[in-house]
């Protein structure tokens, strides 16, 4: 008796972003027929509250799911990053090395050539 006494409709639209279906889900428009009109709409607040707490507790949840994905990223790519910069400062030493090292020999030789 509650099924056929409640009707629950989405309304859908084209141009916002779209679901699944093609059409994102925008409202909702929920009824309940009963031969008393306050326990009719005792019953449909009800459900329109109970609707919009499920959609609350369905959204929190996929954005904690994004936001836990989010920080992982976040994390990889940090240590990554890390990693990156570990070996450039490596690099840079080295080469600094060599540049110190043949700079001083050519320096040495252009000494060595002036004098001569």
């Amino acid at each position: 008796m509650f099924r056929t006494n409640a009707e629950v409709k989405l309304a859908t639209s084209s141009l916002t972003p779209q679901t699944h279906s093609g059409m994102a889900e925008i409202a909702f428009d929920i009824s309940f027929s009963d031969r008393e009109a306050t326990k009719a709409q005792e019953i449909a607040s009800k459900l329109a509250t109970l609707f919009i707490e499920q959609n609350d507790k369905a959204r929190t949840q996929r954005a904690t799911k994004a936001t836990d994905f989010l920080m992982e990223e976040s994390d990889k790519l940090n240590r990554e990053l890390q990693e990156i910069t570990g070996k450039l400062q490596n690099t840079r030493s080295k080469i600094t090395s060599v540049c110190r090292s043949k700079c001083k020999g050519i320096w040495q030789l252009w000494i060595v050539r002036r004098t001569n």
